[in-house]
């Protein structure tokens, strides 16, 4: 039998990063799971109706750090970055957002480039399902490959 595939997944305590460990746990045959979570009270609350699936790894951590990233991205076969700083505190905090999302992404693509893995994704799980394979750029110059929902099926 085929090991299965670890996929790394950021966000899990968002709305769209929630949806995305549940499909993925619901494939735990095929998948194991890594996630990396703020270690706010409220993130071990909801976590804590995950952490007891055997297919599931919890990293306490930061989006921010890299080191916690290379932790997570070691390993990993699927980077899925959906973690973000968002509306309304991105809207009052806008430096803090630019620090989050664009520092978390230039994070996940240093430590996959230290990996030598080949990027799979840098978009949201919603647009992972509502888009056929293609071939997007990414702010660094370079290209992620977007699999088709079927990839993951």
């Amino acid at each position: 039998m085929l090991s299965k595939k670890i996929i790394f997944l950021t966000g899990a305590t968002g709305t769209m990063g929630e949806e995305g460990l549940k499909q993925i746990l619901s494939r735990s045959d095929r998948f194991n799971l890594r996630v990396l979570v703020r270690p706010s009270a409220k993130n071990k609350a909801f976590m804590s109706r995950y952490e007891h699936d055997a297919a599931l790894e919890i990293v306490w951590g930061d989006l921010c750090c890299y080191d916690d990233i290379l932790r997570c991205v070691t390993g990993a076969d699927y980077v899925l970055h959906v973690g973000a700083f968002v509306s309304p505190e991105a809207d009052k905090l806008p430096q803090r957002s630019l620090e989050v999302n664009l520092g978390s992404t230039m994070n996940i693509i240093r430590a996959i480039k230290h990996n030598q893995i080949r990027m799979r994704s840098n978009w949201s799980i919603s647009e992972q399902w509502q888009r056929p394979a293609a071939v997007c750029p990414l702010s660094t110059g370079g290209v992620a490959e977007i699999p088709s929902r079927s990839a993951f099926d």
